[in-house]
Parts: C-alpha cells; structure tokens; sequence
C-alpha cells in the first residue's frame, strides 16, 4: 500500500467485493478500470461498464459479466517477499446462467468466453484441454 488503492479501501470499509468475469468484447474496458482515478470518480462512469447491486448485496456486479461471484472479506494476508496482500473471502452468492453448468455441476468458463489475464496486460481466453476422474494410484507392481 504505497500508494492509493481505492478497491483496497472499499473492501475494507464494506466487507464485501465482486469478482466479474469479463468476456472478450470487456476487456479494453476491464483494462482501463485499473486507470488511476481519483477516489471520487467511478471506474464505472469512465468505462462501458455498468455497475448492477443485487438485492442484499452491498457490492456492485459488472451487469455486463457473464459469472458473477459475490464475496464477504475474510482476512487480508501480506506476502512479504513482493510487498503485496492476498486477500481471502467467502463466496457468498453466485451469479450465472444455468445453461453454463453441466451435469457433474462444473462451470462451462468456455461457452461463458471468460477471459484470463497474465500480468497487468495480456488477455487469453482459457480452452479447456481434458477432464479427467478422481486420481488415484495406480497398482502396485510386485
């Protein structure tokens, strides 16, 4: 916290904080929210984005996130060796179609078109490669 971190701020003010995932036509948007603005100014006024509340939810969503996952702050924990805080919640809500879950109950974050990011700046949307069973050993050979 070497300088100022509003997002930081109001989950420690609130308890509470979203985590949208954007999809590919987001993510100049979802980029430029990491703009520093003044405390005053909404990263949502500056951008396409558009701030949602959820009855009984006291964070905003991003209405334009496919997955939307609600969180009440846990514990802040500080990594010493970069200087930098993880931050622990419990998800409290989940927002999704009910299209994108599939039988076992896992998420299909490739038809949702999730985007990742690596760094501060490089978007990649994930593929899902294989999904395999409960590991467990193989047998032992005598």
């Amino acid at each position: 916290n070497t300088v100022a971190r509003h997002t930081y701020d109001n989950i420690k003010a609130t308890g509470f904080y979203t985590i949208n995932h954007v999809h590919e036509a987001l993510i100049a948007d979802a980029h430029h929210t990491a703009a520093k603005y003044p405390k005053t100014i909404s990263e949502f006024d500056q951008t396409a984005l558009t701030a949602v509340y959820q009855a009984g939810f006291p964070a905003p969503y991003v209405a334009e996130a496919v997955v939307q996952l609600g969180l009440k702050f846990l514990q802040e924990v500080p990594i010493e060796v970069n200087g930098t805080i993880l931050m622990l919640g419990e998800i409290q809500e989940i927002r999704l179609p009910a299209a994108l879950v599939g039988a076992a109950g896992m998420v299909d974050l490739n038809a949702a078109k999730t985007v990742t990011i690596t760094g501060l700046d490089s978007n990649h949307l994930p593929q899902l490669l294989e999904r395999f069973g409960y590991a467990r050993p193989k047998p032992l050979e005598d």
